[in-house]
């Protein structure tokens, strides 16, 4: 990963909106969850936070992150366990899409309107 900063150059990444579909229906969550999700992972890899990420650890916590807007009890232990990834993977996965306020920018963007 350090080379391709380094190098400057981008490494295409595919949000696999079938890897969302999967956790989000094992998960048993509302399509307005789902679709916010999508979001999350959309503008993550719009701001190339995805680049060199797992996939589905990504999307394990990007819904994870769309549970707790919408106030669903799924802990990271049940949304882990049901996505085959580990706490640690879910958790890790979180702080760097809180660190990069992706979800701070959404939700502004959402209560404007936008």
């Amino acid at each position: 990963m350090a080379i391709v900063k380094k190098l400057n150059l981008r490494v295409p990444v595919v949000i696999s909106i079938q890897c969302v579909s999967r956790i989000s229906s094992s998960i048993n969550v509302p399509e307005k969850v789902n679709s916010f999700a999508v979001k999350i992972l959309a503008t993550a890899e719009k701001n190339e936070i995805s680049s060199g990420q797992d996939p589905t650890g990504l999307t394990s916590a990007a819904l994870y992150l769309a549970c707790k807007k919408y106030n669903l009890p799924h802990t990271q232990k049940y949304i882990s366990l049901k996505s085959g990834v580990t706490e640690v993977t879910l958790r890790n996965n979180c702080n760097t899409l809180k660190k990069s306020e992706i979800i701070v920018e959404m939700t502004i963007t959402e209560r404007d309107g936008h």
